[in-house]
């Protein structure tokens, strides 16, 4: 089962990671920008380091993550990238399954 966690811009700067169950969940969502809130879809990218992929982030066609659409928004436009669409949207299944083709490991 996939774990539940999420991801935000600080107002200053950075991210900040959290997940229902950790003691400061209530103070992650006064710290973020809520524009820029992501939840963890389930998948690591193709990179050695196996970074966790979130909502809005970029995926290349090699499936690494490249960047994310709050910070880097130019490069979901280029027709090799991937963005990753919202968990429950329509396209989050053919979203999810390009991601699994470009090499994305599911993590259940």
């Amino acid at each position: 089962m996939r774990e539940i966690k999420f991801r935000g811009k600080v107002l200053e700067g950075g991210w900040e990671y959290a997940t229902p169950k950790s003691d400061w969940w209530e103070q992650f969502w006064a710290l973020v920008d809520m524009e820029t809130v992501g939840e963890y879809v389930g998948l690591k990218d193709k990179n050695t380091t196996c970074q966790d992929i979130y909502e809005g982030d970029i995926i290349d066609e090699n499936g690494k993550v490249t960047g994310n659409v709050y910070e880097n928004s130019p490069l979901h436009e280029r027709r090799a990238c991937l963005l990753v669409q919202g968990l429950g949207t329509k396209t989050w299944c053919a979203t999810y399954q390009e991601a699994v083709a470009r090499g994305c490991t599911d993590t259940e």
